[in-house]
């Protein structure tokens, strides 16, 4: 059995990218950028590029129930990271919507396939009736024109059933994307890894380290003058044996 470690290093900024569809038909988009601040959690993913080269894919997949309209405007894809957009409007609310009607609860899964998917998200409150929200999901490799299946069955607190499924391409990152596999081997406390691929995509690098050892992998990413990679999430899988 073969444990893969991947790590995706991230950049150091961010303008939240739920804005190719969505957030250009706010207005005032410098002031919800001002609002998410160094702190936001998708500021420190580093996916500004996004935006700034145009990479996502407008879908604009709209489904409507119990007088809220749920739309995924765009989705992101670069074979590493996907990053969904989506837009909440409560159609027939006249008073402002209250904190406990932000918030969408899903669940999504690709079809067909079985990977381990894991992800995180950030809301915007864009009106009185209307929110934004940026999902980025990591995953481990996926097949061949995936597609995201997203199950919402809760808005704020109303119950419902706003289920999309969203295809996935390579088209606009393929050309930007390197793969390099350096098969470097080395040894830590008698434990011999191998750097096995390296992966440059527009937005991010995956590193992938294997190990024929079951131990849960735990490493720190340094450049060549010894300093750390700030944003670099990491994780280890169960592989199948080569």
């Amino acid at each position: 059995m073969v444990i893969t470690g991947a790590a995706i290093l991230l950049g150091t900024a961010y303008t939240s990218p739920g804005v190719s569809a969505a957030l250009r038909r706010i207005p005032m988009i410098e002031l919800l950028y001002q609002k998410a601040g160094e702190n936001s959690l998708l500021l420190s993913h580093g996916l500004d590029r996004i935006w700034e080269q145009e990479l996502s894919t407008a879908v604009n997949l709209s489904v409507t129930d119990q007088d809220i309209r749920f739309t995924v405007t765009d989705v992101f894809y670069d074979g590493v990271q996907i990053v969904v957009s989506y837009e909440v409007e409560y159609l027939k609310m006249e008073r402002k919507m209250t904190e406990q009607e932000v918030g969408v609860y899903y669940d999504y899964s690709i079809v067909g396939a079985h990977p381990t998917l894991s992800g995180t998200h950030e809301y915007t409150i864009t009106g009185d009736h209307t929110f934004v929200c940026t999902t980025i999901i990591e995953s481990d490799p996926l097949p061949d024109h995936p597609l995201l299946h997203v199950e919402v069955p809760r808005i704020g607190d109303t119950y419902g059933q706003w289920n999309v499924t969203v295809p996935l391409s390579l088209a606009k990152t393929a050309p930007g994307t390197h793969v390099i596999r350096p098969a470097l081997v080395s040894s830590y406390r008698g434990m011999e890894f191998t750097v096995d691929e390296v992966k440059l995509t527009p937005v991010s690098t995956q590193l992938v380290i294997k190990t024929n050892y079951h131990q849960q992998l735990g490493f720190m990413l340094l450049d060549d003058l010894d300093t750390p990679w700030k944003w670099a999430a990491a994780w280890a899988a169960k592989g199948k044996s080569e």
